[in-house]
């Protein structure tokens, strides 16, 4: 987090002492915070820092604060004429500064192979957070119509063909996929414990 050479423009604009100055520090300090959650599996490049953040909230201490620093980086974004001190400019940094203490302490001492799977799974975690619902409501429309379909002659021979391609994505794709990701996960679990004893 030090030798991070982007908290060298943070300092820069905060020692300009100008309101101008101190928009640049908290954009600049949300650009460091969003690159981490970036780093750490949690953002992709199709959503913003705030979103990913909502969708992890509950690993920050101070989650309530940091949710401010956004609100605050939002207005600078949103209203040019929009003024603030210095001091809510230090607090929004150190709200920031206190997430990423946060972040940097989920991977421990975990590298190569079992901080990797770690990220991975903080992804499919974001996944299922950010998307899963909206899937399921899909799916459960999906099957009523086709249920729908099957029982009106014009719509049966339309649900046949639908049925041969369910199952077609189902076994020929679906299952192979999480076979192979089940014998992923086995295969570094095992790793992990004959590492450990």
């Amino acid at each position: 987090m030090g030798k991070n050479t982007n908290w060298v423009h943070v300092e820069s604009a905060l020692n300009e002492g100008t309101v101008s100055g101190y928009k640049i520090a908290i954009i600049e300090t949300e650009k460091i915070f969003s690159k981490i959650l970036e780093e750490k599996g949690f953002k992709n490049s199709s959503c913003s820092g705030a979103t990913a953040f909502k969708r992890t909230k509950r690993l920050f201490k101070n989650d309530r604060n940091i949710e401010h620093a956004f609100a605050m980086y939002d207005k600078i974004l949103t209203y040019p004429g929009f003024n603030i001190s210095m001091e809510d400019t230090k607090e929004i940094i150190k709200s920031f500064h206190d997430g990423i203490s946060d972040l940097e302490k989920l991977n421990g001492n975990a590298k190569g192979i079992f901080g990797t799977f770690k990220k991975i799974n903080r992804k499919i975690n974001s996944f299922y957070d950010g998307k899963i619902k909206k899937w399921l409501i899909i799916f459960a429309s999906f099957c009523f119509i086709v249920l729908f379909l099957s029982k009106v002659p014009i719509g049966q021979t339309l649900t046949s063909k639908t049925v041969l391609f369910v199952e077609f994505i189902t076994f020929k794709i679906v299952v192979p996929v999480i076979l192979v990701l089940l014998a992923f996960y086995v295969l570094v679990a095992g790793i992990k414990y004959f590492r450990r004893h």
